[in-house]
């Protein structure tokens, strides 16, 4: 009598190859929905709420148009813009000066995600699962190899 664990194993093994291959495969669709939802924003650390109009009737006298003027109305450029993902609208800050500058005030605690970030993790990700699939693949397969039955060569008379 033989043991069912064999084929418990060929089975779970290919459950989980295929498995991994999904999530291999499945990270970058979700990668593509949060890239369409990035945006790019100028990361600033504000100033306080009562110097912006201060800061605003100075830029008003000599309008420049440039866009490290108006970021130095409302605070300190943070680096260059970055493109972010899941961004809490509470902290963005639309110039009237130019509409189409976004800014984006650091939080007291924590960083925004950027989408390198996001990237990063899903690159890493993919390459992992893809891997794990190529291992419990060839487990299965030296399962089944050595699940094999023995073939009885006929006695010789």
């Amino acid at each position: 009598m033989t043991s069912p664990m064999p084929s418990l194993l060929m089975r779970l093994t290919r459950l989980g190859a295929f498995g991994a291959l999904a999530v291999a495969l499945l990270v970058w669709p979700l990668y593509a929905v949060a890239a369409s939802s990035a945006a790019t924003y100028q990361q600033i650390d504000p100033v306080d709420e009562a110097l912006v109009p201060v800061n605003q009737f100075t830029y008003a006298e000599e309008p420049t148009g440039a866009d490290e003027d108006i970021v130095a109305i409302y605070g300190n450029a943070k680096g260059a813009p970055t493109a972010y993902v899941f961004v809490d609208e509470s902290l963005v800050i639309r110039p009237e000066e130019k509409p189409a500058l976004v800014l984006l005030k650091a939080p007291a605690q924590g960083q925004p995600t950027q989408l390198a970030f996001v990237r990063f993790f899903i690159v890493r990700l993919s390459i992992g699962a893809f891997l794990g699939a190529l291992v419990l693949f060839g487990l299965g397969a030296l399962l089944r190899r050595r699940a094999a039955p023995a073939t009885l060569e006929p006695a010789a008379t």
